[in-house]
């Protein structure tokens, strides 16, 4: 076995890191700088300093005050008297039913003293929720105040009040007690996301350590009075009341009403000058909104508990004030890592380990190196024992070190990386990346992107789903000072919809938005996302029938709206998609069209005429032609609009020619669409065939959100992330949609006498949109492209295709090959009749050859389908022939469609040929198939016969119109989004997918030519080694 590579032992043939970079990531966790009292107990270092400082104030709370020996003694006779008679030894837990106030603080002190652990029971809490905790906690005692004696007598018969201590009497003596670090301090009951509250146990010398960690280095001797406001239900609680009595400094404790009054917090701060505080991002932002915050004097603010915004980040800093951002789960005691934050630059992190912390970041199993995202995995003295009487719970969440034998690790649940200069960058929940129609999605970049809204205070975003195969982002928005109806509602959600789709992808949108004036905060101080949830009910709307409609097609498409978009305020001039449609409804919408409706318009149809007035406009328009036989007009009318857009605009000017020896060796390349499947495969083979720097042209709101967006298409499609650290990856912001590809015209010339050759993957990748909206993006963008690859130097263009532009054309031409050189107006009958996103495809090769002839340096590479990497499996999962693998595997069926040939295509193979072709001045004004050769295209019955074969599936090949029928009425059927393709007549009576039985073989001789002289493979056959990591990908085996 090689020696320098690290390798799990659970998983020994599959290496993870290299020895170098393991030991990089345990350098990471070598962050202790100073001694730790490991020996004592937090309650022996409290005691050790009532004895240094006696006569000090300890504690206020409204009026009352105590010194430490004050303090101390209270807690003494209260112990005492918890002693008497009753018997508790070490590990016993006592329950603690209490208002906040001095009383708590020194009942937290008492039980510590009697050798017990407490269990926080908040009196708010509901009867059920604390008879659970006591339950499970095996509760010895419950200790409580006269108000709730009858409640906590319901719980346990065994309770004790306050009122019940013998003051006068009680002796003030430190009680003996058998107490170790080892021996539990609390066990705090966190709520799960199945089944009731969970009671994390955690020992003395877990505390110890972190309290320790943090007056080391965030709060010293010479600090003030720190101000107690967090419940003691939440483990952030212990650094809020025990750590300034660690140092002999002042604790001044909230009450329950100012607790939830920001307000009187803000006053607080003031007037004891309080210079320490701890709480939630929520509360914060809360109590920085208050009139008396512009009087509080800079201070030590901690964030803890919920992530950290930059909003609020740059707001705290604007006060001058120091802000500590921390994180750590409830089982590894209070926060594992801490960020001290003096700029904006630090908001990126959450820090390094706290001292005798091992983080580890972990992808199924594996240690992640630098850069790599993973879970966020946590060991070291800090670790909990567990969850008290729940082992199999306990042994889920804490498993094996993969470094240290018979220790733990905690798997947090939370994603994040690895930064080089040895801080980790959080990534939010992994329950937080869902994936809606096979996009993958964080929540977190929607939430901060609604939050820099105008009006907008803070926003959450969940999902809702009704079916598995219908997800719903719901965007909830704080605006504290709006004050609006119904409809003025329903105007600024239309508002708020239009900026996203500026900012973000279309499914990334939320289809609802709820308006508050304040979102709901739970005890903990936390936004209540459950309740938030809660406070959204679906609309059942079956439609306003006094509307007044203009005829009966209205009112029924209306009928069909309200159904499937589940909205209260529909007009029949809204549009579709502004009300939270997307390609699942649309198709939804086209197949509960009645037939007589939808017979003679497309599914694309729709996406045109987006209201219901046009779209009940354009259903009556389409069946009067059918009357009148006026259909052959609507493919000679496509036809005149593909060749009038076929130009190139007219102020293109060429000056000079290329320099043709930057091609084999490129400084500087510019890539759209890199993002993409395609695309992101094209940077790995720059990576490694060239020296090149890569500039990704990146549709962001800016440059961190695009490194961000390309990061994790990365690791979406399992490329190499390491490529990041050679600083040969640079992402420009830009839109294919805008002019000068959304540069500023500075950015646009510094690039364009900078970039050596452009790669122009970027397109619109549509199967549904047809070509009036297609186009712009598609065929204004390669006009914008071409203007950049004329401006300063001449740059030679690679033009990203597709074989499809040759559409169904052997039906007209009745060749059986696609040349490379082949004239493509011959098959103008047939593309007139495609999609969209084939028209467009067309015209913009039209394009490139009109560009050609006035001296800008083209080349063509025509891609077949990319099927999957060869190595990885990884896939575009969304695109249509995945959806057909997983169609045809769960129906058992796939249609027998004599001769479609599939095209199939490794994605590596055609990265690799297109990075050493574009290298060849030679190689400017061709065209390059990236196809199968003929003997290895193999048809869509060969295909699913080797499935067969090769894995044991079951599918029968059946006539097309079967298969059709089997799914086409199943909203939850992967291809039904693309309802449309399969369904909608091109010619005839036959439907886009039937016109290609026998279609073309693509002959490739030009791309044999050009890759023979170099180590590359002619195009690998569709085996079962390509296909196996490709279903596993796909998750069907």
């Amino acid at each position: 076995m090689n020696q320098n590579v690290y390798t799990d032992p659970l998983t020994i043939n599959e290496p993870t890191l290299t020895a170098k970079q393991l030991e990089q990531i345990l350098s990471f966790n070598q962050t202790a700088n100073h001694a730790h009292p490991f020996d004592q107990t937090l309650i022996d270092l409290i005691e050790e300093q009532v004895r240094l400082t006696p006569d000090k104030q300890a504690l206020i709370f409204q009026d009352k005050t105590l010194t430490y020996r004050e303090m101390d003694q209270l807690a003494n006779q209260l112990a005492h008297h918890l002693l008497h008679p009753a018997t508790i030894k070490p590990d016993d837990r006592i329950g603690l039913i209490m208002d906040r106030s001095e009383k708590l603080i020194i009942s937290l002190l008492a039980i510590m003293k009697t050798g017990a652990a407490y269990v926080p029971m908040p009196p708010l809490y509901p009867e059920d929720r604390l008879n659970h905790i006591s339950q499970s906690a095996q509760l010895s005692l419950l200790l409580t105040e006269e108000t709730y004696k009858e409640k906590a007598h319901q719980i346990l018969a065994n309770t004790v009040t306050w009122e019940e201590v013998d003051w006068l009497s009680a002796s003030k003596e430190t009680p003996s007690r058998v107490l170790k670090p080892h021996h539990l301090m609390y066990v705090m009951f966190t709520s799960g996301s199945t089944g009731g509250p969970k009671g994390v146990a955690v020992e003395h010398k877990s505390v110890v350590n972190a309290l320790s960690y943090f007056t080391n280095n965030v709060i010293h001797q010479s600090t003030g009075n720190m101000l107690a406001l967090i419940t003691y239900a939440f483990d952030v609680s212990v650094l809020d009341i025990f750590s300034v009595l660690l140092t002999g400094n002042t604790l001044v404790v909230a009450s329950q009403e100012d607790q939830l009054n920001p307000e009187a917090l803000a006053e607080l701060i003031i007037k004891h000058n309080i210079t320490v505080a701890q709480a939630t991002p929520s509360t914060w932002s809360m109590i920085i909104e208050t009139a008396p915050w512009a009087r509080v004097k800079p201070l030590t603010i901690i964030c803890a508990g919920e992530y950290l915004s930059t909003t609020l980040g740059k707001a705290l800093l604007a006060g001058k004030h120091t802000i500590c951002n921390v994180y750590g789960p409830t089982e590894t005691t209070i926060w594992v890592t801490c960020k001290m934050i003096y700029s904006e630059a630090d908001l990126q992190t959450i820090g390094i380990p706290i001292d005798n912390t091992d983080i580890y970041i972990l992808n199924q199993e594996h240690i992640q190196p630098v850069n790599e995202v993973g879970e966020i995995c946590v060991g070291g003295i800090g670790l909990s024992r567990g969850y008290f009487g729940q082992p199999e719970l306990t042994h889920a969440k804490f498993v094996d070190h993969p470094l240290k034998v018979g220790k733990k690790i905690y798997r947090t649940g939370d994603l994040g990386r690895w930064l080089s200069n040895g801080e980790i960058e959080y990534l939010g929940r992994i329950d937080d990346q869902v994936k809606i129609r096979g996009y993958r999605i964080e929540l977190q970049e929607i939430e901060e992107n609604l939050a820099n809204m105008e009006g907008v205070e803070r926003a959450v975003v969940r999902v809702k789903s009704d079916h598995d195969y219908d997800k719903k982002l719901l965007g909830f928005l704080e605006c504290p000072d709006l004050r609006l109806d119904e409809k003025g509602r329903h105007a600024l959600i239309k508002q708020f919809r239009e900026a996203l789709t500026h900012r973000l992808p279309v499914y990334m949108i939320p289809h609802d938005f709820i308006i508050l004036d304040k979102f709901p905060i739970n005890s903990n101080g936390k936004i209540d996302k459950k309740a938030l949830e809660n406070l959204y009910t679906k609309t059942s709307v079956q439609g306003d029938y006094t509307k007044v409609f203009k005829d009966e097609f209205e009112k029924t498409i209306y009928k069909i709206w309200t159904e499937i978009l589940q909205y209260p305020f529909i007009e029949v001039q809204d549009d579709f998609f502004e009300l939270g449609g997307h390609s699942l409804l649309l198709a939804k919408l086209y197949n509960r069209l009645p037939d007589s409706y939808r017979k003679g318009i497309k599914l694309q149809d729709l996406l045109v005429h987006k209201t219901i007035e046009s779209q009940a406009q354009i259903i009556q328009e389409n069946m009067f032609n059918r009357l009148v036989n006026q259909e052959g007009e609507a493919h000679e009318i496509m036809r005149a609009q593909l060749l009038e857009d076929a130009q190139l605009v007219p102020e293109i000017t060429i000056k000079g020619t290329v320099d043709a020896s930057t091609m084999d060796s490129p400084k500087n390349v510019l890539l759209t669409g890199a993002n993409g499947f395609v695309g992101v495969h094209v940077i790995d083979e720059l990576m490694k065939q060239t020296e090149a720097t890569v500039y990704c042209v990146v549709r962001a709101e800016n440059e961190q959100i695009g490194f961000k967006r390309l990061r994790q298409a990365f690791e979406q499609f399992l490329i190499p992330v390491h490529w990041f650290d050679t600083g040969r990856i640079q992402v420009v912001t830009g839109d294919l949609n805008k002019p000068l590809l959304g540069f500023n015209e500075a950015q646009f010339n510094t690039l364009a006498n900078k970039i050596d050759c452009v790669y122009h993957s970027g397109s619109a990748v549509n199967f549904i949109e047809p070509y009036s909206i297609i186009r712009k993006a598609n065929i204004l963008g390669l006009q914008e492209v071409i203007k950049f690859a004329a401006a300063g130097k001449i740059k030679p263009v690679s033009l990203f295709s597709t074989c499809a532009v040759f559409s169904f054309g052997h039906q007209f031409t009745n060749q059986r090959f696609a040349m490379e050189d082949a004239d493509l107006h011959q098959d103008l009958d047939a593309v007139s009749r495609d999609l969209g996103y084939i028209q467009s495809k067309w015209v913009m090769e039209q394009i490139m050859e009109k560009a050609e002839e006035k001296g800008v340096p083209v080349m063509v590479f025509r891609l077949g389908y990319a099927l999957s990497n060869s190595q990885t499996g990884s896939t575009a999962v969304y695109q249509w022939w995945s959806a057909l693998v997983r169609n045809c595997i769960a129906n058992k069926a796939y249609p027998y469609i004599t001769g479609f040939k599939s095209q199939l295509v490794p994605v590596d193979y055609m990265a690799k040929s297109i990075v050493r072709i574009s290298r060849q001045k030679e190689a400017l004004g061709k065209k390059f198939h990236l196809t199968p050769l003929p003997e290895g295209d193999v048809s869509i019955h060969d295909f699913f016969d080797r499935l067969n074969e090769y894995f044991g599936f079951e599918m029968k090949p059946v006539p097309y119109t079967e298969w059709l029928n089997q799914w086409k009425d199943n909203e939850d059927d992967p291809l039904y989004p693309l309802l449309g393709m399969f369904m909608d007549k091109v010619q005839g009576e036959s439907t886009l997918k039937e016109v290609f039985q026998d279609s073309y073989f693509y002959d490739s001789q030009n791309t044999l030519r050009f890759i023979k002289d170099s180590d590359m493979p002619s195009p690998p056959f569709i085996t079962k080694t390509i296909l196996e990591p490709y279903l596993k990908y796909l998750a069907v085996i």
